[in-house]
């Protein structure tokens, strides 16, 4: 081996860096992506829908220290609680990787800001050890 040259399984482990940076930037740009063009789109039509994407923190963790069969489980009893509130003309998505999107009619921005955070309260006391981040 020549004294420049890197050694296979940390080129490979580079590499693997690489790949997950890459991947985690995507979904990443992704999210933001829908976001700004379901805004873009609402502000077009001057209709009163908004957006929220919530995501659960720590999912991975979850994964890792409890099971697949707890994070599953975590994520069936959120997206029922997300199914189960009152929001007019809504319609809510799980997207990937426990995060899910609803799209409501709201009269103003701050009512929708309020259903969400009141939903939000809800889910984290009924499923211990669960953070929710959200964004509107």
């Amino acid at each position: 081996m020549n004294s420049t040259e890197i050694p296979l399984g940390i080129l490979r482990l580079l590499y693997a860096g690489l790949i997950a940076i890459a991947v985690i930037l995507a979904l990443y740009f992704w999210s933001r992506t829908l976001k700004v063009a379901f805004e873009d789109c609402r502000i077009r039509n001057k209709q009163d829908h908004y957006i929220a994407i919530l995501d659960i923190s720590a999912l991975q963790y979850i994964n890792r220290k409890m099971g697949f069969l707890k994070a599953d489980t975590l994520i069936s009893n959120i997206a029922n609680t997300i199914s189960q509130c009152e929001f007019k003309n809504s319609q809510s998505y799980s997207l990937y990787g426990g995060k899910f999107s609803i799209i409501a009619q709201a009269d103003k921005q701050e009512d929708f800001t309020q259903k969400i955070n009141r939903l939000i309260i809800l889910i984290t006391q009924s499923n211990d050890q669960v953070t929710l981040h959200s964004g509107q």
